[in-house]
């Protein structure tokens, strides 16, 4: 399954411009599973489940 940029920002509660930074070349702390299909951002649901429990405080 793949997320958009709101439907993501929407699951972090975060705006999307943190979506946008965090996706940039350098971001010291990118999200992964990005990809582009055409201009449109796309997010691997499995990566970013990943992502957020590599995340949780222990």
């Amino acid at each position: 399954m793949f997320l958009t940029v709101g439907q993501l920002s929407e699951m972090l509660c975060v705006p999307r411009s943190f979506i946008y930074e965090h996706t940039r070349k350098g971001s010291i702390d990118p999200i992964p599973g990005a990809f582009r299909f055409g201009k449109h951002l796309r997010f691997k649901k499995d990566d970013i489940d990943k992502w957020i429990e590599g995340h949780r405080k222990k």
